[in-house]
């Protein structure tokens, strides 16, 4: 996971033909597309990026619920009230019950979790701040998320990540005139990493799985936004 988003940082920071659009080398697109190729089929991208459509579309069989608890090893007597916390910290249910005192995620507490997390996985200083500023644009279809009052369709989180490398791929290799530049829309590229970064710390802490959490709905909705 670190060696994508240090391939994406590296371009991102020294080749931008402008603001809009990000280009790599061949060097550099042989190497991403084959991390990219080998993270869509790991079981950290799958797992996490189900339970996260899960987590949007009301988990009505439970899955999301089991996957979190055996990743966190709880035990039966602490899962339901482990999930409930988990739960009403994302923002997904409005549960009072007096024993906790849980409360929802606010956003300035997630971007500060998401920019550590960003700047921990070797994100340079530039795209860090980018990606910050596109997940402040979708602060309202993300909280419409949280609160499952919008929906990801399953099986959009992995488009999200592997078809613009698919697509750039298709193009170069179709080409009977080699395409000058290997070029992927910025923010296309931003929600693939906001993705990438996140589904490593879904299954560690309850603040840190909610931040992924978050922060995979805000990829989705950068993606979806983008021309």
């Amino acid at each position: 996971m670190s060696r994508i988003l240090s391939e994406i940082s590296k371009s991102s920071r020294s080749k931008n033909v402008c603001e809009d659009i990000t280009v790599f080398s061949d060097a550099e697109f042989s190497e991403l597309n084959h991390l990219i190729e080998e993270y869509i089929h790991s079981k950290q991208f799958i797992e996490g990026s189900f339970f996260v459509e899960e987590m949007s579309n009301g988990d009505s069989e439970g899955r999301a619920k089991r996957i979190y608890l055996d990743r966190l090893g709880k035990s039966r007597v602490m899962s339901s009230m482990k999930w409930a916390d988990f739960e009403t910290r994302l923002g997904s249910s409005d549960s009072t019950t007096s024993y906790r005192r849980t409360e929802r995620m606010e956003n300035d507490y997630f971007r500060n979790l998401e920019s550590r997390l960003l700047r921990s996985c070797g994100v340079n200083a530039n795209v860090t701040e980018l990606v910050i500023s596109m997940i402040d644009l979708q602060n309202k279809q993300i909280d419409e998320l949280r609160s499952r009052r919008r929906q990801l369709r399953r099986g959009f989180i992995k488009e999200i990540v592997f078809n613009p490398i698919r697509s750039l791929r298709d193009k170069f290799e179709s080409s009977t005139n080699k395409i000058s530049r290997l070029e992927i829309p910025t923010q296309k590229l931003v929600g693939a990493i906001t993705v990438v970064s996140d589904t490593s710390v879904l299954f560690t802490t309850r603040d840190w799985g909610v931040a992924g959490t978050i922060s995979t709905m805000a990829g989705a909705m950068i993606a979806a936004t983008a021309q």
